[in-house]
């Protein structure tokens, strides 16, 4: 994992990021071509790929343990080895291009960007991980080279090991594949997030669809912040199963919605609670009225011992079920590591998730449950500005 994401992108290279993590697999000088790397992993029955965040870009092969010198060896060769050919930059290009039109057709997916672009404007972090149709056709080979010469250095990476291997074994191979990588001489910063808001706010992005995809957001704590574990416990709390307040009460007793959930992002300066929903335009100021209410409630309302406990339980479960992925546990340690600069295990989670209790709560809620954390955004054919802007508010 790689510690750069869009949130480091100048306007211009917008998308870099992500369209380095494309050409890592179209050929190295070891293995030339994206066909070499893709039969070489596929003669293991491994699994490759790589995602790119807005602070991480990730790459990653999931093999038998018996395979893991040609997998470090693969990875190290990928990453300061690209070839990065002109041709095959073009064709990427479009590939991304693609990509870019299949988000702007999937609504439920990004409004997601839209309530970050209403949270941080036009700062980097509110930006689309995946660039503009303009910014992706702009970034040149040059470009490329320099976020690699950039970021792709020792200090910036984190490589881990999940699975039936020893340290010994990953350490030597490491040392042996990774030697003579030389790092930079000084670090670049993103720039900070600022955040500046007195009242609610909405972004009402219209599309023609069947359903308005929308998102409650609420401005909370960054990702090393003491409360975060507070915070996840009142997501589940509000929509973290099909017994969740809010899936309660907007499904099951009022049919809304299909689905409603509540999650928490967060980013090195900067978080939010966000409550998600696909339902009914003209039902939307109902649904709407009724996670207000909820968030409302449990503003004021201390929780009851009872329901504590399930939403820990709740998201301890689901966390300890992720884990039984061995890249789910790489990608656990990555990030503590390359974002927060320690290692925390998963049982001191678990640990942290369990001492939550309904003061602190009770606490976060007051924190951050107010009329100038609020924020709406939605996709679809939505008008009534005006009477979304009464109910956004308590």
């Amino acid at each position: 994992m790689v510690g750069v994401g869009s949130r480091s992108e100048q306007d211009r290279v917008s998308g870099i990021s992500h369209f380095l993590e494309h050409m890592a697999f179209k050929g190295t000088t070891k293995r030339p071509s994206a066909l070499v790397i893709s039969e070489e992993i596929d003669a293991i029955g491994a699994e490759h790929n790589a995602f790119t965040g807005k602070e991480f870009t990730g790459y990653y092969i999931k093999a038998g343990s018996g395979k893991l010198e040609l997998v470090i060896d693969m990875l190290a060769d990928m990453l300061q080895h690209s070839l990065l050919k002109p041709d095959e930059i073009e064709r990427e290009r479009g590939v991304i291009t693609e990509e870019i039109n299949m988000i702007e057709d999937n609504p439920g997916g990004k409004v997601t960007r839209t309530v970050e672009n209403l949270l941080y404007k036009k700062s980097p972090l509110g930006r689309a991980i995946i660039g503009s149709k303009q910014s992706v056709a702009a970034i040149s080979r040059t470009d490329l080279l320099n976020h690699l010469k950039d970021w792709y250095t020792p200090s910036n990476i984190a490589l881990v090991v999940a699975g039936g291997v020893s340290h010994s074994q990953v350490t030597k191979l490491a040392a042996s594949y990774l030697e003579g990588w030389k790092d930079k001489s000084s670090d670049i910063e993103p720039p900070p997030t600022i955040e500046k808001q007195t009242q609610p706010q909405i972004l009402l992005e219209k599309k023609k669809t069947e359903q308005t995809h929308m998102i409650v957001a609420i401005r909370a704590f960054k990702r090393s912040d003491p409360r975060r574990h507070a915070l996840s416990v009142l997501a589940s709390l509000l929509g973290g199963g099909m017994s969740s307040r809010l899936f309660h009460e907007v499904r099951e007793r009022r049919g809304l919605a299909y689905s409603i959930h509540a999650y928490t992002q967060r980013y090195n300066d900067a978080g939010y609670l966000a409550i998600k929903a696909g339902l009914d335009t003209k039902r939307l100021p109902e649904a709407l009225k009724v996670v207000v209410s909820e968030l409302d409630r449990v503003r004021t309302q201390k929780v009851p011992p009872k329901e504590l406990l399930k939403a820990k339980e709740y998201l301890k479960g689901n966390f300890i079920l992720r884990l039984e992925d061995s890249e789910e546990v790489a990608s656990f340690y990555a990030t503590n590591w390359l974002l927060e600069h320690k290692l925390y295990t998963p049982s001191q989670l678990l640990d942290d998730i369990t001492s939550v209790t309904a003061s602190d709560l009770k606490s976060v809620a007051d924190d951050i449950i107010k009329n100038s954390n609020l924020n709406l955004a939605t996709i679809g054919p939505v008008t009534d500005r005006q009477k979304l802007q009464k109910l956004l508010s308590f």
